[in-house]
């Protein structure tokens, strides 16, 4: 499960946890995590929904966590952010087919020559182990909902997902795509933000999807489901909505 928990979940913790015990994840990535390093929200969220795992420290303040259960046996953890505004954080795990590496991010949200650098040391991470999943905010588009969506987007967001020369920002997804991760959302992409709480600057224009969960191919074979949790509830929570996919791992 990823999530973009918008400004450290501050107001709505609650409503939150809420969303994600209802999906019961054995790996959970968080983004927007301000705070966390310092207020115990960290250890907060931990607890309360019975998960171990790690914390980076992002340069924005907007740290990225990455959370499993404890029973699931942790080979190696990275928080390594350097040259990334929001950064990552890596576990790799030990499951029935053997290791796995999730990876949680969250890219620039302004510049597409950043967020395409932020991809590269993303998708470089994820490469030393042979089983990987990239997950997170990309605050990008994909070609799969081309054409149409960015033009019906706000404005603000609309220029925020458009390169120097004028071309829709794919970039992350086309550099992991290349890379050998096959996005999990295998249908028309589903939105993922705005929800009906995000900020009166983005919120008129059409809904897009900017959260993704992609997988190295024999992992993205074993994907039962894939959803975006969009319910009333998903929609206090936060201004963006949760992603979820299922895999046998034997």
């Amino acid at each position: 499960m990823a999530y973009n928990i918008l400004d450290g979940g501050e107001g709505r913790t609650g409503a939150l946890l809420s969303v994600i015990r209802e999906q019961r994840p054995d790996v959970l990535g968080l983004c927007e995590c301000a705070g966390f390093d310092t207020d115990g929200t960290f250890e907060r969220f931990a607890g309360e929904l019975g998960l171990t795992g790690v914390l980076n420290r992002a340069p924005s303040g907007n740290h990225v966590a990455l959370l499993h259960r404890p029973e699931l046996e942790a080979v190696r953890v990275d928080t390594q952010s350097a040259g990334m505004f929001n950064g990552r954080a890596e576990v790799v795990l030990r499951t029935g087919i053997g290791e796995v590496a999730f990876v949680m991010t969250h890219l620039h949200p302004f510049s597409p020559v950043l967020r395409l650098a932020e991809a590269e040391t993303v998708a470089g991470a994820a490469s030393f182990t042979p089983h990987s999943v990239v997950m997170g905010d990309l605050n990008s588009l994909s070609r799969a909902e081309l054409p149409g969506t960015h033009e019906a987007l706000a404005r603000t967001l609309r220029l925020r997902t458009t390169t120097a020369d004028g071309r829709v920002d794919t970039g992350p997804a086309d550099l992991l795509a290349a890379r050998g991760w096959t996005d999990l959302e295998s249908g028309a992409p589903r939105p993922t933000y705005p929800s009906r709480i995000a900020t009166a600057e983005e919120a008129p224009g059409a809904s897009a999807r900017l959260d993704y969960l992609l997988a190295t191919p024999e992992l993205a074979a074993r994907c039962r489901e894939f959803t975006v949790v969009d319910d009333e509830l998903a929609h206090r929570a936060s201004d963006h909505l949760p992603v979820v996919a299922e895999f046998d791992l034997g």
